[in-house]
């Protein structure tokens, strides 16, 4: 009965071309391509069109806005993040 007042919801969204949902062109695209896969009853379908979706997304960024030295900088902050962890498990392992 939910499914098939969620399908009647799909269709009418579907007719509404002209209709402004609020959402970026690309998730209302994503959505809708997806939409039957996402209302799925069989849990690896629906979990299968979430993580398509995840990964459409990645792709949508505008990661070439990126400044090449602040990819430098988080990769070493991440360097320098593992080493004081390591540093710290090696304390606490030293205190016991």
């Amino acid at each position: 009965m939910a499914k098939a007042k969620l399908q009647g919801g799909r269709d009418s969204t579907r007719s509404c071309g002209g209709c402004k949902s609020g959402l970026p062109r690309f998730w209302n695209d994503a959505f809708h391509a997806a939409y039957d896969h996402l209302v799925s009853d069989v849990r690896s379908v629906r979990d299968a069109a979430v993580s398509e979706i995840a990964k459409m997304s990645l792709h949508s960024l505008p990661l070439h806005h990126l400044k090449s030295h602040s990819i430098v900088q988080n990769i070493m902050g991440s360097r320098k993040m593992k080493q004081a962890e390591s540093s710290m498990d090696t304390t606490i392992d030293n205190n016991q």
